[in-house]
């Protein structure tokens, strides 16, 4: 019987981008015995309010944290955003489509948005970004337009399978 990896994560958490060399690492060394689920948990689903100075400060304190500690690199001019909503639900539901259409593509999905994001200052909450960062993928640019059809109008109900 092979073991099942539940690894709850957003393509926005800071802390999942800092853990992604491990859980890819993991998923290759352990193919054969054990089965990575992803489970994408929502960080700021739905938010509308643009991030204030306070925010920013926030969140970039624990980039710093994460860099430290995991090494993993971030572009700090995500910064000088003056008009960026951090919604995480758009992320979410792309990596949810993914895992739809085809479950192998799952966790290179996710490291594309998280790389996407987190080094190369894109916003992955526009269609427009997820069009580019998908077509980078084996799904297929023209599967983003499938995701009301697919995920539905709730994405939190994805969260929990």
């Amino acid at each position: 019987m092979q073991k099942e990896l539940i690894y709850f994560v957003d393509p926005m958490c800071s802390w999942c981008w800092g853990f992604s060399p491990v859980i890819l690492s993991i998923s290759q060394a352990f193919a054969d015995r054990v089965s990575v689920r992803v489970v994408l948990g929502g960080l700021f689903p739905g938010t509308s309010r643009v991030m204030n100075e306070q925010t920013k400060n926030e969140i970039r304190e624990h980039w710093g944290h994460v860099n430290e500690l995991s090494g993993q690199p971030f572009n700090y001019d995500f910064f000088d955003r003056t008009d960026f909503t951090y919604d995480t639900e758009p992320a979410c539901r792309a990596v949810v489509t993914a895992r739809r259409l085809q479950s192998t593509t799952t966790l290179p999905m996710l490291e594309h948005l998280h790389r996407s994001f987190y080094t190369q200052n894109l916003d992955i909450t526009q269609t427009a970004r997820q069009r580019v960062i998908k077509n980078m993928t084996d799904i297929g640019h023209q599967h983003y337009f499938m995701v009301p059809r697919i995920v539905g109008p709730d994405i939190t109900q994805q969260y929990k399978r």
